[in-house]
């Protein structure tokens, strides 16, 4: 709970504002800690206590019970692609029984003592309507900078969430069927590592021109580095976005780029723009590896995804609590002697809904909800609670490799946590390492170099994983002290290749030359493990010694 200063100082904050503010956690029961004096007259009850006493002090009680569901889904897709900030408008239901609507605007924070929260301001859009009626205006314009990008001159994402309904639903009127467009150009990181900022800026002001000449009368705009997002009601999408594709290709210069696009015809005016938005994105995210095919409709099969996704999103939290994800564990064995070298932790989710699903079907799904460093956490605290286990039962240790995601820096102090969970479990620090991989590291590599620090300052090893998969591996070699390599699997899948031999064996030496380990992973093969001991690899991992399995499981 806030301490009485705390408290004192919010009231004090928020006695004239005009509207109420609440402040709950990000926990299951969404406990309100903070209500200003304004939310019992928004709720009709005498006093903020009994407020509470009315709701039970809790967010969830106080939205609309129909509601909440659609309502909790919106804010965590909203804060996923905001970075922490919400507007949505849902009904509650006072103390006398009355029906209002309420316009709620939040921000998602970590507070180090609280821990996940939600800073809250409510307002009661009956009086909203009420100084309409009197003024015929609710407010200002929006100042151009707030809604427009600067680079392109398109709208931005608040400026697409402001004008985008509106235009749906004048489109409808009018008689047309409005789409959402989602577009995202693939390879772009490379076209700007290839020619530097200025010259991705020039490409992306193209897209842009571009854009603006293909839909005239389309809402354009510009989510995020190389995604941009349309409303048009035009017909013949397809062949309109397959000129689209080829003039954007066009402007590549000699690095490939491609565009892909999801296209969501919109069922009715009233949707949920963020609805709309991602239904689009995840047409385009499903062909994003079909090479040549740069547009989607999407269709009814897709609905199976976004119920799984909203599934994954909901009940998430409740399975690590109830042991339904649980942690599996892979060898890693020296390929000189065959014994096992250490294990690497993954996490198996056995979903009482639809059953066993893959990693690959929920990990990306926490990502893109910035939920992904709960889940981390969770395997920290549980890696080390095996180890303690194993520690007091006498039994052998070997130390235990660990991913870390880009959303552990940001959205916690995974550091911190990780040296909380050591102290707890009273584990030595080199039984844990933990893997960076280069696209990781390459979204902001002067902090990733201090957070790094940080770890192997602390006695923990930090290893490269999927090491030339991307493109600035060897950057990255030479400005960050590491402790270990790990191929990428699929350098490895190609050891009949003279070519990719050569790679291999470089990387090797390299790594050898640097003084650290060279790992491989995805040796399946006995053809694979015989040529990676011929060229000196370390370590290996794969199904040719193990495949995951919980902790009992694992000698």
């Amino acid at each position: 709970m806030f301490n009485e200063n705390d408290c004192m100082t919010l009231a004090k904050i928020s006695a004239f504002m005009p509207g109420a503010m609440i402040v709950y956690k990000n926990n299951d029961a969404e406990e309100i800690i903070f209500a200003s004096d304004e939310i019992a007259r928004i709720f009709e009850c005498e006093s903020v206590d009994d407020f509470m006493k009315f709701t039970g002090g809790s967010f969830a009680t106080i939205v609309y019970p129909e509601d909440i569901e659609e309502v909790e889904n919106i804010i965590r897709k909203q804060i996923a692609s905001t970075g922490g900030y919400d507007y949505v408008t849902y009904r509650i239901i006072t103390k006398n029984g009355n029906i209002k609507k309420i316009e709620d605007w939040g921000h998602f924070v970590h507070d180090p003592e609280l821990g996940d929260i939600f800073y809250v301001y409510l307002h009661d859009m009956d009086i909203r309507e009420r100084l309409t009626d009197l003024s015929g205006q609710t407010s200002l314009p929006e100042p151009k900078a707030a809604v427009i990008d600067e680079l392109t001159g398109l709208a931005n994402m608040r400026g697409f969430r402001l004008k985008a309904p509106n235009m749906i639903r004048d489109l409808f009127k009018r008689g047309g069927k409005p789409s959402c467009i989602y577009i995202n150009i693939r390879n772009f990181h490379t076209y700007n590592e290839t020619y530097g900022f200025a010259g991705g800026d020039r490409m992306l002001k193209s897209v842009a021109r571009i854009l603006v000449e293909t839909f005239p009368k389309g809402l354009c705009a510009r989510f995020s580095e190389d995604h941009f997002v349309i409303i048009t009601a035009q017909e013949d999408l397809r062949e309109k976005i397959r000129r689209l594709g080829i003039r954007i290709n066009n402007l590549r210069r000699g690095v490939v780029v491609e565009m892909k696009a999801g296209i969501y015809e919109i069922k009715s005016p009233d949707m949920e723009i963020s609805i709309i938005c991602d239904c689009a994105k995840i047409a385009c995210d499903s062909i994003k590896h079909e090479y040549g095919t740069n547009a989607q409709i999407y269709d009814g099969k897709m609905d199976e995804k976004v119920q799984l996704q909203e599934h994954i999103i909901s009940s998430f939290e409740s399975a690590m609590r109830n042991g339904q994800i649980q942690i599996y564990f892979q060898p890693v064995v020296d390929v000189k002697t065959g014994k096992t070298a250490s294990v690497e932790a993954l996490t198996r989710w056995e979903d009482t809904q639809y059953g066993r699903l893959a990693p690959a079907n929920f990990l990306y799904v926490l990502e893109e909800q910035r939920l992904i460093h709960k889940l981390d956490s969770f395997v920290i605290n549980k890696v080390c609670e095996e180890l303690k286990r194993r520690k007091d039962n006498g039994g052998e240790m070997v130390p235990v490799s660990l991913n870390l995601s880009r959303l552990d820096f940001e959205l916690t102090d995974v550091v911190r946590v990780i040296e909380d969970a050591v102290a707890k479990y009273d584990i030595p620090e080199d039984m844990l390492r933990f893997e960076l991989t280069e696209s990781l590291i390459a979204v902001d590599m002067d902090a990733m170099k201090r957070e790094s620090e940080r770890l192997r300052r602390h006695g923990f090893k930090v290893w490269m994983d999927a090491f030339g998969s991307g493109y600035s591996s060897l950057k990255v070699l030479k400005d960050f002290a590491l402790d270990g390599l790990k191929i990428d699997m699929d350098m490895i899948r190609s050891v009949d290749d003279d070519r990719a031999n050569i790679i291999i064996s470089a990387v090797v030496d390299m790594a050898r030359k640097l003084g650290i380990p060279a790992l491989s992973k995805g040796v399946e093969t006995q053809e694979q493990l015989a040529f990676l001991k011929k060229a000196g690899c370390d370590l290996a991992q794969g199904y040719l010694f193990g495949r995951p399995a919980p902790a009992r499981g694992v000698k």
